[in-house]
């Protein structure tokens, strides 16, 4: 017997597939008419479905209905609390008589493949798995993170595509941090959820910049108050208010959904993971501030650049995310920072690897 009663570690499953055809038998009396001559429990893969499977076989071979709370009640009285704590969860899933013969060839496919010996490395690459894991993003569309200007919005389609590599270039002290920022707070607003690393900053700046910014209030301003530890040095009592309203925004908006970071992680790759996880469903933004300060070798920051640049390409597909990457541009011939793809710092790939490469001009 295997360690975990829910689960046999023998071959790969199609999750989405079996809670379905599950969850479709107790909201659809159709679904038995439709599936009785092949329905069997052997096609589930996990170890509580199939006696789900086998318990609703049971009732409608005898022609008595199979709703969950008669189910549940015969999973109980055999003793597998397993399986009947599952009945309720699987009955509001999305499994319907319209599209239960879909997911029922989904599972039959996959069980010949287990039944025929196919290893599991194999199986996982069937390019049916493959369908399986993109056929939402196939049919509805990429999912965008909104950048909040309406016009950049409009020419990316909605927003950096999910998944997607976005890079934006521009000359030191152009403002890219702050356009960065003010992304990941409007993403976080919106309902997403932000992993922010910013290794340019520190945890001061990158604060006083955020609440100066909601506040209206000028950096020096600010900051000579908080030297002085009072809020005397505010010109007004709506000035204080205002203040004092951006530190609410930031505990009561911010803080939810957004992550921030200001020394590199030792497993970036791991913290991205984490954040992933701690999103649920929500859509991810990874912003890293800046590329040029990421760990590296410093005698081959070429290569190290594009380390950088291919780890983030494989996480944007692990982990379903928007990656936002701040690098610098370099000089021209003429000593002048011009904006375009070949100005990208100490790298030989990005206008390759990166979904989106963007670079930013201020006007002379």
């Amino acid at each position: 017997m295997p360690k975990n009663p829910q689960q046999r570690s023998d071959a790969s499953f199609d999750l989405e597939a079996e809670q379905a055809v599950l969850g479709a038998f107790f909201v659809d009396n159709d679904t038995w008419q439709r599936l009785g001559e092949t329905f069997s429990s052997e096609a589930f893969y996990l170890v509580a479905h199939q006696s789900i499977a086998a318990a609703i076989v049971t009732r409608c071979k005898r022609g008595e209905p199979g709703d969950p709370v008669l189910i549940r009640g015969d999973l109980a009285d055999a003793g597998d609390r397993v399986a009947a704590d599952l009945v309720f969860p699987l009955a509001k899933g999305l499994g319907t008589a319209a599209n239960v013969s879909y997911y029922w060839h989904r599972l039959v496919r996959l069980h010949e493949r287990r039944s025929e010996g196919i290893p599991d490395e194999l199986a996982a690459l069937s390019i049916g798995g493959a369908l399986g894991k993109e056929e939402a993003a196939l049919e509805y569309g990429t999912k965008h993170v909104a950048t909040g200007w309406s016009r950049l919005d409009g020419a990316l389609g909605g927003g950096f595509g999910v998944p997607s590599l976005n890079i934006i270039g521009a000359a030191p002290k152009s403002g890219k941090s702050t356009w960065a920022q003010i992304i990941a707070e409007r993403h976080v607003e919106a309902g997403g959820f932000v992993y922010y690393l910013d290794l340019e900053n520190g945890r001061r700046r990158f604060m006083r910049r955020m609440l100066c910014r909601h506040a209206k209030l000028g950096g020096a301003q600010v900051a000579a108050a908080l030297r002085a530890q009072h809020s005397g040095v505010f010109q007004s009592l709506d000035q204080v208010e205002r203040w004092q309203g951006a530190k609410m925004w930031v505990q009561d908006k911010l803080t939810p959904g957004f992550l921030v970071e200001f020394t590199p992680p030792k497993n970036f790759a791991a913290r991205v993971a984490a954040a992933r996880e701690r999103a649920g469903d929500r859509p991810l933004l990874v912003v890293l501030d800046s590329l040029q300060k990421l760990p590296m070798d410093l005698e081959d920051r070429r290569a190290g650049v594009d380390a950088w640049v291919r780890l983030l390409e494989r996480l944007r597909h692990e982990h379903e995310a928007a990656v936002l990457l701040i690098s610098e541009i370099k000089r021209d011939q003429k000593g002048q920072y011009t904006a375009h793809e070949a100005a990208f710092k100490e790298s030989g790939g990005i206008e390759y690897a990166a979904d989106l490469a963007m670079t930013l001009t201020r006007p002379t």
